[in-house]
């Protein structure tokens, strides 16, 4: 083969990668572990705590919890879609607006959380033709703190099929570093948004952090999966045979490990929440596969995993080192959690039992 051909085979090849990365994002998420306001990040400043403890209670309540990172006009129709803090610029677009009406017109919920600082005058295009309410005394009734005092509900109380638009004004109550601390306001929010799934009959809730300029191509979406795969295909096809006709000069370079977070404050501000809402039981589960994760890392395994994870657990029933640590009576409750009967001090105890263990694994 010529050098020109080599040179055409070549720009080829980089084009259709060019495309594939842009069409399938694979493992992006971890560049916005540290971006401020969102799901992504366990720093003070993200939502990750209160996202993960909004996708457990889900799963406990029976509706499903995902993030979402496109406009507004591919979220799926009657979803609940949780917006925390969004930049302005890109809310309050018009074609992002009549998107957003849209879907509440086809029963979606929205919740924007936004900051003092944010001025609602600017929702005028969202709020048009909607009466501001308080909220319906069956949604309020779910409120337990009672934090939640700067919310208002618009609807269009005419039609039953419309959705609704709570905004709600917040400070810092949500971020990691305040959720460690205090949690009313956090707990108020998880009971309303599960208030809301349950009278709408909602199964999903998404967190989109589009507004956040954390955008996932849509080209799969314009161009169909058909079309996606037929690229993957030729990608495939030439990589094969460059690798078939290609001479390796030395060593391929090692690869990094990657090197993971502490997110142990995390886990305790976790299931505080769940115990503040009476699922000490998920607060139990939460803990103990911390916990689990930690001895398989103690015991040689590295990371928790499906092969692993009945191995971690016998060891802990069979192992005088860690029987004698309470381990064999927490596993037994763990293989059983659901059919525990217990009390709610016992639950506690058995929690704080979990906290003891981790503190003198640290």
């Amino acid at each position: 083969m010529g050098k020109k051909a080599k040179s055409i085979l070549l720009l080829i090849l980089i084009v259709l990668c060019a495309f594939l990365a842009l069409a399938l994002l694979a493992d992006r998420h971890r560049n916005y572990e540290q971006t401020a306001s969102t799901s992504f990040s366990a720093e003070d400043d993200g939502l990750k705590a209160f996202y993960l403890s909004v996708q457990r209670y889900g799963e406990a309540k029976g509706f499903s919890v995902d993030v979402f990172e496109k406009y507004a006009r591919f979220v799926p129709e009657d979803s609940v879609v949780v917006c925390f803090r969004p930049t302005w610029e890109l809310l309050c677009q018009d074609y992002e607006i009549q998107a957003i009406r849209h879907q509440i017109e086809q029963g979606s919920t929205y919740f924007l959380l936004l900051t003092e600082e944010q001025d609602t005058m600017d929702l005028a295009g969202l709020t048009e033709g909607l009466e501001a309410l308080s909220l319906p005394q069956s949604m309020a009734d779910h409120i337990q703190a009672g934090s939640l005092q700067q919310i208002v509900y618009y609807t269009d109380p005419m039609r039953a099929e419309y959705g609704g638009l709570v905004v709600a004004t917040l400070g810092e109550e949500l971020l990691n570093g305040i959720v460690k601390q205090e949690q009313d306001t956090a707990v108020d929010l998880i009971l309303l948004i599960g208030a809301v799934c349950e009278q709408g009959h909602y199964q999903n809730v998404y967190f989109n952090e589009f507004y956040h300029g954390i955008q996932q191509g849509v080209a799969v979406d314009i161009l169909g999966m058909g079309t996606v795969l037929f690229f993957v295909e030729c990608v495939l096809i030439l990589a094969i045979w460059a690798a078939r006709r290609s001479v390796r000069f030395g060593d391929p370079e090692p690869l990094h490990s990657t090197v993971n977070r502490n997110e142990n404050e995390n886990v305790y501000a976790l299931a505080g929440l769940y115990q503040r809402t009476k699922s000490y039981h998920i607060a139990f589960a939460v803990s103990m596969e911390a916990l689990l994760e930690e001895l398989a890392k103690r015991m040689g395994y590295g990371s928790l995993n499906a092969a692993n994870k009945e191995l971690v657990l016998e060891e802990c029933e069979t192992n005088p080192q860690w029987k004698d640590m309470g381990l064999g009576r927490l596993v037994s409750i763990y293989r059983r959690l659901d059919q525990q009967r217990m009390r709610l001090q016992e639950w506690k105890r058995e929690i704080r039992r979990i906290e003891q263990i981790r503190k003198e694994l640290e």
